[in-house]
């Protein structure tokens, strides 16, 4: 039997023989807070929501124009109520962004929102309904 080292990400449990690719993998890992990631943060869900017909930009509305309202089931925002799919990833979007504008703003893929649950993974539950 042969014992070896490795260098394991402090977020996750993924383990590397070298110490250049485990400090490559933390600045990229999901379960990293600093990259601010829904699977991260308290307000990131997963379950059942009453939404429109999607509206995303993953959305391509000429295939599904009669789509009707549903009943989706994955990850959503329970603060903006809506899949995760269909957030609207960018600093300036009016979901998200404060009325103010002097404040230091997150990077592109962040929520003004974001609240570091800490632990990395979803939090099953419902959605409020309206």
């Amino acid at each position: 039997m042969k014992v070896v080292s490795a260098y394991q990400c402090e977020y996750c449990t993924r383990c590397f023989a070298r110490k250049v690719n485990a400090i490559q993998h933390e600045s990229a890992c999901n379960a990293n807070p600093a990259r601010k990631n829904c699977k991260t943060c308290v307000h990131g869900c997963y379950g059942f929501i009453e939404t429109e017909k999607p509206t995303g930009s993953n959305y391509d509305h000429r295939i599904h124009c009669e789509v009707p309202d549903y009943t989706y089931f994955g990850p959503f925002c329970d603060y903006h109520n809506i899949a995760i799919f269909e957030m609207p990833y960018t600093i300036d979007c009016d979901r998200s962004a404060p009325i103010y504008s002097d404040v230091e703003t997150p990077d592109p893929g962040t929520c003004w929102n974001y609240e570091y649950k800490g632990k990395c993974g979803w939090t099953r539950k419902e959605a409020d309904h309206e």
